[in-house]
């Protein structure tokens, strides 16, 4: 009994001496919560040799008590390298949440193979503690796979109205299927996208958030040049239209006749929708006009027009009008903006014919007085110089006679 007493107290003591020569605990002040947008082993394929990019993002959260800044940081073959795409230094408060957004980039000397890559997120702003020992950095990463190919061939995916045949804007992506989820390549806003990628399958999508989907498969060889038009039941501007109306003198801009055309080719869509103009000069936005509200939009086609003028008039530049139809799940916009150039005169907000003969009138009657000024100036000068030469000349007379 007392041998076993004896090893229980021996043990205790080794224990205490343990936690009595433990390096301090990290301090739990700081965490980052979190993952990839991509599976782990998602396969990225980009083509060797050719200036590319694949986007995609970390979700971030600081699970922490102080501040972290966040840096991106990766093992990279040669021709690729990392690109953020929010601004920098990143700071997360307490709390707080992100999507750290950034692009692998690749250039001319990337060359053919496939290579493994882990890429990481840490909280860099972490201060060692006082006594020396280690420190905890926290980090969140993900897994990925940059397969390069020496082949390539091309996509390119717009897409249009099924009724009008007009361009439909909206979001456009671009995603690699492999065996796991889709991969997203590229997405842009607007009318189309275009891409050069290596042979294999494809999937290319576009949206308008909250009204419309689409999507289609496509798989490519090397050399092939693709063309994917998709037709979208959705709605669209037909027809825009921003005309100057002038004075009597033609010269001088009083309003501009904003109207637009447009086709709900989807159902119908509640309200409240605005179908507005955001107005710019030189570039610069300066107004928005509201053309019409609707409690809700019907199936078809729908017309408004409106007269437009500025608090101070159409001063002198370049004015454009951009047209949108906006609810609150979405926003489509025209195709292309109209506009046109102010170019004001100096007789600009005078009328007719008559200002150029009063300005001519004027004008003689300008030189009428010059001329008078002249001669009047020239007999003056011709009187005095009589009246001088007379004065000496009787003169001399008056002195002769004295002498006589």
């Amino acid at each position: 009994m007392l041998r076993v007493l004896h090893r229980v107290l021996l043990a205790l003591g080794f224990v205490v001496i343990s936690l009595a020569m433990a390096t301090p605990s990290a301090r739990a002040d700081v965490g980052l919560g979190g993952g990839a947008a991509f599976d782990p082993g998602s396969v990225f394929p980009l083509v060797a040799g050719q200036p590319n990019r694949v986007e995609t993002s970390f979700f971030v959260q600081n699970l922490g008590e102080t501040p972290a800044e966040l840096e991106l940081d990766a093992g990279l073959p040669v021709g690729l390298s990392l690109e953020a795409l929010i601004e920098e230094p990143v700071v997360l408060d307490p709390g707080g949440s992100l999507d750290y957004e950034f692009a692998i980039v690749s250039d001319s000397t990337l060359s053919i193979g496939r290579d493994e890559v882990i890429i990481t997120v840490s909280q860099v702003n972490v201060t060692p503690p006082s006594d020396g020992g280690s420190v905890y950095a926290p980090a969140i990463g993900g897994r990925l796979v940059i397969e390069a190919s020496g082949a390539s061939a091309t996509i390119t995916v717009s897409a249009v109205s099924d009724i009008t045949g007009s361009p439909a804007v909206g979001t456009f992506g671009l995603f690699a299927i492999g065996d796991g989820p889709p991969v997203r390549l590229e997405t842009a806003e607007g009318t189309g996208l275009a891409r050069v990628v290596p042979p294999g399958e494809y999937r290319v999508t576009f949206e308008v958030p909250g009204l419309n989907r689409q999507s289609r498969d496509v798989t490519v060889s090397d050399g092939d040049e693709v063309d994917i038009v998709l037709e979208i039941p959705t709605v669209a501007f037909d027809r825009i239209d921003a005309s100057p109306t002038y004075d009597d003198s033609g010269e001088a801009i009083i309003t501009a006749e904003l109207s637009a055309t447009l086709t709900n080719n989807l159902r119908r869509l509640a309200g409240p929708l605005r179908l507005e103009v955001e107005v710019r000069h030189n570039g610069e936005r300066v107004d928005t006009v509201e053309l019409a509200t609707f409690p809700e939009l019907a199936r078809g086609q729908t017309s408004q027009r409106t007269s437009y003028r500025p608090e101070d008039g159409f001063s002198v530049g370049r004015w454009d009008f951009s047209f949108a139809l906006v609810a609150r799940e979405f926003r489509v916009e025209a195709a292309r903006t109209d506009g046109f150039d102010s170019r004001r005169s100096l007789t600009a907000g005078l009328s007719r014919w008559w200002v150029w003969i009063l300005v001519v009138i004027i004008g003689l009657w300008l030189l009428r007085g010059l001329w008078w000024f002249f001669v009047t100036r020239r007999r003056r000068d011709e009187d005095d110089e009589t009246m001088t030469w007379a004065t000496s000349g009787a003169g001399s007379r008056s002195g002769g006679r004295l002498r006589g």
